[in-house]
């Protein structure tokens, strides 16, 4: 599940024009809170 979300999110900013440095670092926390989740139900 939260493969197939970083998956829509990485082809939305391919699409996306170019990103601020803000908007940068917003979706580096998300995939670093999406792949905690993902650890997180692989280690349960």
């Amino acid at each position: 599940m939260a493969y197939e979300y970083a998956e829509l999110v990485a082809q939305a900013v391919e699409s996306a024009p170019p990103l601020t440095s803000e908007q940068v670092d917003k979706l580096t926390v998300l995939f670093a809170q999406v792949s905690g989740v993902r650890e997180l139900s692989r280690a349960g």
